[in-house]
């Protein structure tokens, strides 16, 4: 991978991968339940396991990131993140599989141009190779290949995430419903009130996020409900 993203550093064309992610998957907890587990996974879907390791990175980073900003991580609120991160890792480990049973494919070059746009791999706005190696390692803690692995994992559920957002539709009808059912007594967009018109476009797009949330946890409890999904993170952290 190092030297395929050598070769494209300075070619590569693809659209912006764009993040999605306007909510957390609320129908989890109905389908996660806790066994026992030797191998040092922190949770397993279908048999595909997530290691702890990979959840400890994740922890790590967000706890950098909360104390930086000056906030006291109690336990309480630690666990709280923990919990958060790990509900996190297995949509989106539900969420790849399901990418690849559906089709989906991350190339290398897909994975190469997110690589050269992570910020904290560029040194005066330009990906450096050198600080790539040197930052996964010594912050991200993991190798290389690791790293990229990981990388392809959450990508891949991404594409879906983005697949389901974009297959939600909304006609004006539908909008101007939803509108008068949730402010009633206001004018209609019909006017040509410039105010109003910029509401209107911001009550859209938060109404189409609405939906679209709507039909990724929808997705997530009918997948979810064909699966085995275990957690073994009290075994991990020597809870009861």
């Amino acid at each position: 991978m190092i030297s395929f993203l050598t070769r494209y550093r300075k070619a590569v064309f693809l659209a912006t991968i764009t993040t999605f992610l306007i909510g957390t998957f609320v129908g989890l907890g109905g389908y996660l339940f806790t066994r026992s587990d030797s191998t040092g996974a922190v949770a397993e879907i279908d048999g595909d396991k997530i290691p702890y390791q990979d959840f400890l990175s994740r922890v790590n980073l967000i706890g950098e990131r909360i104390r930086d900003q000056g906030q006291e991580m109690t336990p309480e609120f630690e666990g709280r993140i923990k919990q958060d991160i790990l509900r996190d890792m297995i949509v989106e480990k539900v969420l790849s599989q399901s990418s690849r049973e559906l089709g989906l494919k991350l190339t290398d070059l897909e994975l190469a141009y997110d690589i050269q746009n992570f910020p904290a791999f560029q040194r005066n706005a330009r990906f450096d190779q050198v600080l790539y190696l040197q930052t996964v390692r010594y912050r991200f803690r993991t190798t290389p290949e690791e790293f990229e692995r990981r990388r392809r994992e959450s990508l891949l559920a991404l594409k879906l995430r983005q697949l389901l957002y974009q297959s939600v539709h909304l006609t004006p009808f539908q909008i101007q419903q939803a509108y008068r059912l949730r402010h009633p007594g206001k004018k209609s967009a019909n006017e040509k009130d410039p105010k109003l018109l910029k509401e209107m476009a911001e009550f859209q797009n938060q109404l189409h996020q609405e939906m679209a949330l709507e039909t990724i946890n929808y997705f997530l409890r009918q997948k979810t409900a064909q699966m085995e999904i275990r957690s073994f993170l009290a075994e991990r952290e020597g809870g009861p």
